[in-house]
Formats: structure tokens, sequence, C-alpha cells
């Protein structure tokens, strides 16, 4: 299953092509010579949008908690079945890693708001640590490997 490598590093790589977005934006678009780009909200505004991003991603992370057990179960179920194994793991895979994305995405519509980088590094390096704890364990991981002993399939994630 080399599509679930391919996967998985594409997620790797979107919270940091975000990060790259916003110093593009931030270096060609809000140059204060150009005087172009998004007035900075009021101290106010700030605390609603931070406040905001923070409950976005607890709320992420219970997702994440409650759907990864979820599929541990499933996977359970799928006994010695490798095709309904990769299907559940691959499922997994996208509906976790799109949580883990959606909370990175946020940082960025965040910058695009506001204008302030912090709010996307913390958002990004917030959806990286989900991108860690969403990462199969070493009992599926074996299992994996077991189910699909030939090298470059994925096997490997």
């Amino acid at each position: 299953m080399r599509r679930l490598k391919v996967y998985w590093n594409g997620m790797l790589f979107l919270p940091l092509l975000y990060l790259a977005i916003c110093l593009g934006v931030e270096t060609y678009w809000f140059e204060k010579k150009n005087m172009m780009g998004f007035l900075p909200l009021s101290r106010d505004g700030s605390i609603i949008i931070w406040a905001f991003l923070i409950i976005a991603a607890l709320a992420g992370s219970f997702a994440i908690y409650f759907l990864e057990e979820r599929f541990e179960h499933m996977l359970d179920e799928a006994g010695e079945e490798p095709e309904e194994f990769f299907r559940i793991l691959f499922r997994r895979l996208l509906i976790l890693g799109a949580i883990c994305d959606a909370i990175a995405f946020l940082g960025l519509l965040s910058f695009l708001c506001n204008a302030d980088i912090l709010m996307m590094a913390a958002m990004g390096l917030y959806s990286y640590g989900l991108y860690a704890r969403i990462h199969p364990n070493e009992r599926v991981l074996k299992k994996l490997r077991l189910l699909a002993p030939t090298k470059g399939n994925g096997a490997d994630l």
C-alpha cells in the first residue's frame, strides 16, 4: 500500500505549504511600502480569534481521540482480511488526517484575516503534534507488515 505512504507524506507537507503561503503573502502582499494588506484587528478581535482557534484545536483533539478508539476497534475486527484492514486503515488516515489538516488550515485562515504569523505557526505546530498522535501504533504497523509482506507497498509507513 504505497498509497498510504504517499498520502501520509502529503499530509505532513500541507502545514509547511500553508506556512510558505503565509510567508509569501506577508512578503509580497502585506508589504508596508505598498500600503496593501489587511488591517490588524483590534486587541479584542485578536483575543476572539485566539479563543476560537484554541477551541477548534481542542475540539479536533477530542475528535481524534474518540475516532482513534473507534478505528482501533474496527482494525481489530478486520482480523486477517488484508483488503478490509487496508480499507479501514486508509479511511482512518484520511479522516484523522483531515482533522489535523483542518487545524493547520485554520491557522492559515487566521493569518489571512489578521496578518499574525504567530497564529499560523502555533496552529501548524499543534497540527504536527496531532499528526504524531494519529501515526499508526506499533501493533497496527506489525499487522500491516504481516498482511503485506512485499517491499515498497506502504507497510513501512
